[in-house]
């Protein structure tokens, strides 16, 4: 369908169905021909020559869909991984807990998890951490590093990192990773005084666990994706071995055991070889699949999915007629908070090196 698809293929009900057709014919006669121009421009340049795998371009109006395009696939439910729009889901669930009374987004890190509470490792250049707060981890003032290199001018190298990292604080368990690195790990600047595009959206899911008392991936499910509808969303699965009490395992090896082998038959396999390298045996160790849930990658989802946690945001929380988020708390989410209302100016993603922001 190279030419796009006009359509109001869907609504809530008829009411809303009607409603879209009312107001958005108008518009969509006066669109159509630049929607289908556009189209078919983004089907020769990116898609046809191969620069893009996939998309999908949903415009919706009102309480309806008025118009949808799959580019590279004539799947209508292609999934994607949404990447970094995780973010926006740990952000819903920090504000949720907050809209509870349990925490507030001023609350220092080391209020909700005691590792926060230690001393951290010093480099040169590395900046003090002076009250981390849950609000500097969820708009990137915290002072962490995605610990690229090239771009911080080799203030905090890969390997000064590396040094830092405790066994099993790797980046494939986010308690571990959160309590045993990002607590300890250098900052590059103190929290809350410049921009750096980083990962402390995981400090912040880590808390909404801690606070929970369930895994992200539950928390989220229950709270964020079951509400909103969004059946095709979720975190990737891995599989995690599970030893008999008292058993030893080599966690190393689970790991890229559980990484590599998807199959019954080679998981069979693979508890068979790690029967002799254990000190205890594992013969009745059970394979079980696991969401591998991190707080600012990883979900996976259709564009109409997304587009339901748009309509939230934009009905000020509320979405068929159940509220997921307070209308102060979707608020919230809009204002600037950064230090003095800064702006970020391209490429913001890695502005840790540049001037500081104004103090507030």
């Amino acid at each position: 369908m190279a030419s796009g698809e006009v359509c109001h293929s869907w609504a809530d009900n008829e009411e809303d169905k009607e409603e879209v057709e009312a107001t958005s014919a108008p518009l969509l006669s006066k669109l159509e021909h630049t929607l289908r121009k556009l189209t078919l421009s983004l089907q020769e340049s990116y898609f046809d020559s191969g620069k893009i795998a996939g998309a999908t371009v949903i415009i919706c109006r009102g309480h309806g869909v008025v118009y949808r395009h799959h580019f590279g696939s004539d799947k209508a439910t292609r999934v994607y991984t949404v990447a970094s729009l995780t973010k926006i889901i740990t952000t819903i669930a920090c504000l949720q807990l907050q809209d509870q009374g349990k925490l507030s987004i001023d609350d220092t890190v080391a209020q909700h998890l005691p590792s926060f509470c230690g001393a951290r490792r010093s480099a040169p250049g590395a900046a003090e951490d002076i009250g981390m707060c849950l609000k500097h981890c969820l708009n990137h003032t915290a002072g962490f590093s995605y610990q690229v290199s090239s771009v911080h001018d080799g203030r905090l190298t890969p390997l000064e990192e590396q040094e830092e990292e405790a066994p099993g604080s790797t980046r494939q368990d986010m308690a571990s990773y959160v309590d045993k690195f990002l607590a300890r790990t250098p900052l590059l600047f103190s929290p809350g005084t410049r921009f750096n595009y980083a990962e402390g959206h995981c400090v912040a899911a880590r808390v909404v666990e801690c606070l929970s008392g369930k895994s992200f991936a539950a928390y989220v499910a229950d709270n964020i994706i079951g509400p909103l509808s969004m059946h095709a969303t979720s975190f990737p699965v891995g599989l995690t071995l599970v030893a008999p009490q008292g058993a030893k395992v080599d966690h190393n090896r689970k790991t890229s055991c559980c990484a590599r082998f998807r199959s019954k038959l080679q998981r069979l396999r693979c508890l068979k070889s790690r029967r002799a390298r254990n000190k205890a045996s594992v013969a009745s160790a059970e394979v079980v699949v696991v969401p591998k849930a991190w707080g600012d990658v990883g979900l996976r989802g259709p564009a109409d999915d997304w587009v339901r946690l748009n309509r939230m945001l934009l009905n000020g929380g509320v979405l068929d007629g159940t509220r997921v988020l307070s209308e102060d708390s979707v608020q919230a989410m809009s204002q600037n908070t950064l230090p003095g209302n800064a702006e970020l100016v391209a490429p913001f993603a890695y502005d840790a090196l540049g001037d500081p922001c104004p103090s507030a």
